[in-house]
Formats: structure tokens, C-alpha cells, sequence
């Protein structure tokens, strides 16, 4: 669930519109208090966004560059 304030909602509301378009629900406060509830309509086409998981495992493990001394030295010792 994603909260926005009154001043989000009114200077910003293409991003809770998208929220809305993903089905999420939003909980609208003022002066940090919650005052209203938006849910997405049932019947509202939602896009579902697919994660990118190539980025995610190169987060996760990342690959370091071998250099070209590196490359040779292996390949000296792999004829050994």
C-alpha cells in the first residue's frame, strides 16, 4: 500500500494515477493523518512490469574485469 500526502496528490498525480494502474491501493494523509482510501478499480486494465532480472544478477554478482596481465599469467600457467 503507498501513501501520499494532500500536496502529493495534487502537485503530483500522474505517479499516483500509475500507482492506481498497477493496482496498488493509496492511502491519502494531511498533516500526517490518514484521511481517504483510493483502490483501483476492479475493472481497470493493469499493466504488470516484469523485473529485470539480468540487472538484479549483475548486482548481486558482479564480474570483474581481468585485465590482460592477469589473462596471460593464466594462461601460462594452465600449459604448466
Amino acid at each position: 500500500m503507498k501513501t501520499a500526502s494532500v500536496r502529493q496528490l495534487r502537485n503530483n498525480f500522474s505517479q499516483i494515477a500509475r500507482w492506481l494502474k498497477d493496482g496498488e491501493q493509496v492511502v491519502i494523509t494531511m498533516r500526517k493523518k490518514v484521511i481517504a482510501r483510493m483502490i483501483p478499480e476492479p475493472s481497470a486494465e493493469r499493466t504488470l512490469r516484469m523485473p529485470d532480472f539480468a540487472a538484479r544478477i549483475r548486482e548481486e554478482y558482479p564480474h570483474p574485469r581481468i585485465s590482460e596481465e592477469e589473462l596471460r599469467e593464466r594462461a601460462l600457467f594452465s600449459r604448466i
